[in-house]
């Protein structure tokens, strides 16, 4: 199952939704990323906020912090895009 597609016209992502056999219990998955333009982010967040219950999970590690903090120095403004 491919959820993130990275090709010339740009990175995009593809959100899954999963179905209990009864159709009582929905669970969606919003996969994202760490740079993205903000209508992105303003989007994942209006509908994932419209659920009963959202877990958002993410990764503490000293990898990842020195990961993202290499991000300042990317001309994000330039290409309009947001942390």
């Amino acid at each position: 199952m491919q959820i993130i597609e990275s090709s010339i016209i740009g990175v995009r992502s593809a959100v899954r939704q999963f179905i209990s056999s009864d159709g009582k219990l929905t669970v969606t998955i919003y996969p994202v990323l760490h740079i993205g333009e903000q209508q992105f982010y303003d989007q994942v967040y209006s509908e994932a906020l419209s659920h009963d219950i959202v877990l958002a999970e993410g990764i503490k590690s000293p990898i990842v912090q020195r990961i993202t903090r290499s991000y300042r120095w990317l001309p994000l403004k330039r290409l309009n895009l947001v942390l």
